[in-house]
Order: C-alpha cells, then sequence, then structure tokens
C-alpha cells in the first residue's frame, strides 16, 4: 500500500536527538541482563532534569549525548512519564528486561528478509545459500515460516535452514504475515518454530491482515494463547518478539498497533524510500524519510504510551512504478540508520549485485560478521573408511605398474 508523503522540517534544525552513527556510543551501554546499574543512572539523569514531559526537547536536551542517543533509539520506562512503557502484565514480551532486549537487538547485526524460503531444497542450496549471507557478513536473516493460519512450507524444511544458518552462527528470526483471523491455529503454527533452538524469535508483518472491527479481540486471543505456551516451555522465554508496520503510523490509524506493541520488544518500521518518492535525484530524501518515520513513531510511542526500540527495514528491491532505490542509497541508508541497534533489508529475491556490496559494507559497520566456523571433526570410523580406500588404491596403481613390467619382461 502507497502512502502520501512529504517533508518541509530541516533535519539539521531538530530539536530531537536523531539516531547518529557510527555505534561507538553505544559500547559503553550496558549489554549484559545482570548490568542495570547503568540503566539505573540513566533514569535518574532524566528525572533530575527540570521538565517533567516524557521525552521533550528540551528534556532531552539535558542529557549527555550518550544518554540522548541511548533514548533515542531504545525509549525505556521513564520515572514521570505517564505509563509511557505500559504493557499487559502477562505477554510473549513481559519475559525480558529491558537490558536483556538491548543486548540481544545489538547483537542481531544486518539482517535481510527471504520471502521464498522453499525455493532452496537439498544440502547444495541450502550451503549456497548459506555461505553467500555469510559473504555478505549478515548477523541475521528472516525466515518466512507462515501466512496467518497456514504454514508457508513444510515446517521441517524450513527449520533444516534454520538449523543451517544457526550452525554457520547466523542468527534466525521466523516471520509471517499475520492475519489473526483463526488465533489459535496461528498460535501453534509459531509455537512450534519457538520450540526449537536454531529460532532466536519471530516477527508478525502486520499489514492490511490485522484490519477489521474484530482483529484486536483476535490478536489479544492469539498473543495468550502463545503466552500460555510460553509458560511450559522456559527457552521460549528467551525469544524475542517484533512486528513490522507500514512505516508511517499517521496513515494507518486504524490498524491495532498498540495491541502488537505490547506484546513485542521491537518495531521494524518497513522504511522503503524509494517507493514513497516524488521525484528523482534527491539527494536529501532518504536522510528526510528516516527523520520523518522516526519522529512519526516517537510521536506515536508518546500518544499510547507505549516504548520500544526501532529497527528500521530498508528497500533493496526495485519496483517499476516507483524512482529508485539509486547506488549508493542503500549506504546512505545504513549511515542514518547507524545509532540503531539493528537494520535489516527487503528482500532476498530481488537483490541486485550492486545492492548485496553496499548491504555487505553496511553489515561491516556494524560488526555482525559472524565468527569463522570451525572444521567439522571425521569420527574415527570415517577417518579409517578413508584411510583404507586411500591405502587399497595405493596397492592398486603399484600392482598394476609391476604387471606391466612383468609384461615387458617376458616379451622377447
Amino acid at each position: 500500500m502507497k502512502e502520501n508523503f512529504s517533508y518541509s522540517a530541516d533535519p539539521d534544525q531538530s530539536p530531537l536527538p536523531l539516531p547518529v552513527h557510527p555505534v561507538s556510543k553505544f559500547k559503553a551501554m550496558p549489554t549484559k541482563p545482570d548490568n542495570d546499574q547503568a540503566v539505573a543512572a540513566v533514569r535518574a539523569q532524566i528525572a533530575s532534569t527540570p521538565d517533567s514531559r516524557c521525552t521533550s526537547p528540551s528534556r532531552i536536551r539535558a542529557l549527555s549525548s550518550a544518554t540522548a542517543a541511548l533514548i533515542a533509539v531504545t525509549p525505556l520506562s521513564l520515572p514521570g512519564c505517564q505509563n509511557v512503557a505500559h504493557q499487559p502484565t502477562v505477554s510473549p514480551a513481559s519475559h525480558l528486561s529491558e537490558v536483556q532486549v538491548a543486548a540481544k537487538l545489538r547483537g542481531l547485526g544486518a539482517g535481510v528478509w527471504l520471502h521464498h524460503p522453499s525455493r532452496t531444497k537439498g544440502k547444495k542450496a541450502i550451503t549456497a545459500l548459506v555461505e553467500k549471507a555469510r559473504k555478505l557478513r549478515l548477523g541475521h536473516v528472516l525466515l518466512k515460516v507462515n501466512d496467518g493460519s497456514k504454514p508457508y512450507e513444510p515446517i521441517p524444511q524450513a527449520l533444516t535452514l534454520a538449523e543451517a544458518f544457526r550452525r554457520a552462527r547466523i542468527q534466525v528470526l521466523a516471520w509471517g504475515f499475520t492475519h489473526a483471523k483463526q488465533p489459535k491455529k496461528e498460535a501453534e503454527i509459531i509455537e512450534q518454530y519457538l520450540d526449537n533452538p536454531a529460532i532466536s524469535g519471530y516477527v508478525f508483518d502486520t499489514e492490511d491482515g490485522v484490519e477489521g472491527p474484530e482483529a484486536p479481540q483476535h490478536l489479544e486471543a492469539m498473543f495468550t494463547e502463545i503466552e500460555q505456551h510460553m509458560e511450559h516451555c522456559p527457552h521460549c522465554q528467551q525469544k524475542l518478539f517484533g512486528f513490522s508496520p507500514y512505516a508511517l503510523p499517521s496513515k494507518h490509524g486504524s490498524l491495532p498497533y498498540k495491541i502488537l506493541a505490547q506484546n513485542a520488544h521491537f518495531i521494524l518500521p518497513q522504511m522503503y524510500w524509494a517507493d514513497m518518492r516524488h521525484k528523482p535525484h534527491d539527494p536529501k530524501w532518504v536522510r528526510h524519510y528516516v527523520i520523518q518515520v522516526y519522529r512519526e513513531w516517537l510521536k506515536w510511542q508518546k500518544e499510547n504510551g507505549v516504548a520500544r526500540p526501532l529497527i528500521p527495514v530498508g528497500q533493496a528491491y526495485e519496483n517499476r512504478k516507483t524512482i529508485g532505490p539509486y547506488p549508493g542509497e542503500i549506504r546512505e541508508f545504513g549511515r542514518e540508520t547507524g545509532g540503531y541497534f539493528s537494520v535489516s533489508f527487503w528482500d532476498w529475491e530481488h537483490m541486485r549485485p550492486w545492492m548485496q556490496r553496499e548491504i555487505a559494507e553496511v553489515a561491516q559497520q556494524r560488526h555482525s560478521a559472524p565468527p569463522p566456523i570451525p572444521p567439522e571433526r571425521k569420527n574415527r570410523t570415517e577417518t579409517y573408511i578413508a584411510g583404507t580406500g586411500i591405502g587399497l588404491a595405493t596397492i592398486a596403481v603399484g600392482m598394476l605398474a609391476w604387471l606391466k613390467r612383468r609384461q615387458k619382461q617376458a616379451v622377447p
């Protein structure tokens, strides 16, 4: 769905703290769940500022640059803000602390969405796919697993691919189009992936499938089913949950984003800047669009009392009806979103070679390249059989050479 978009404000004059790059400002922030003192210090510093309005410009300007950058991309539950981080007492997102979520998101690096993973069949195809992801230096991939209450492909096949990525030190987030018309069936599919250790979390792709007056009730029922399952699955409680909406919430006020945010750890707005472009060759367009999306979601979070970090989704495909993206814009998008915990791109199947090169650069800047895979150890039986085979082959070659010499000697 195409959104109408225009901008007028100069980003350089913005009073709001914009996500900055590089990510070095975040290196001093806590990365382990047991390090809550830094977050407590941030909250105390915010509470001591004179302006009591939540995330107001004057309040944020009173903070240090590192704290301002943290609040810009990861709104915490701030003292003095009315229910800014309110969420249901029990929800799929209630098992992880803010610091745990920040650490997990920071570890995702750069990623790419896979829309048609079922096209990858066979060991050779899977190996080639994983190796390509490693060359792009991806920290995670998003694997489509369901379309509402229907599995997108056989679950064992999807889990085989997910396990191959896990062995390559690449995290896997499962995702699916959310319809919630049959909440119990949709929840059951999601639960089967949450049970698998190769899956690091799940992302709800929330577009027109969650429209309608009954959508909020169905979503609540689906999240209740998932939470009941997680109560009996301790390792599921460590999984991340996100939802991916349209870029501009002001254009889609009827969608139940608040319910989704209350049951998720993070938001992945679809920042497809080329689809929203009105005129070609605008050098400031990517920056303006990223800033506008950020401002709208900051406003939405204040109005709805739900604070969640943003993980931008960039455009790595071409659309005949739109302008671009142009070479260099993916690299620019990576720079403009360098202060966010993570970033991803849509989608794997439509990436052109130049897009792949620029995504690799973005991933490298985020230091998301997975460590080298240790060589697989062959068991003793395999080694013995291989050695025996080589030995027999050597003996056979020697015997043939001896027979040829004897034949030559026998000829008068």
